[in-house]
């Protein structure tokens, strides 16, 4: 069985293949929590999540930035 907070982390990642980001009080309305509660799914120890806070946006960890894809 999943907890909740696996699910959440689970939503926000199915939601962010379909994006680059969601902003953080988006992503909170989306799953029907607080945005601390977000904040404490993403700031966990036990194990390293590939989504991380930028800006007062979720994003994806090993996604490239698109600065990092235009060529020099």
């Amino acid at each position: 069985m999943e907890t909740k907070q696996k699910e959440r982390i689970r939503r926000l990642m199915e939601l962010l293949k379909k994006t680059d980001r969601i902003h953080l009080k988006d992503a909170a309305r989306m799953l029907e929590v607080s945005v601390m509660t977000i904040r404490r799914d993403l700031s966990q120890d036990d194990d390293p999540l590939p989504l991380t806070l930028l800006g007062g946006y979720i994003v994806m960890v090993n996604k490239p930035a698109a600065a990092a894809q235009m060529p020099k």
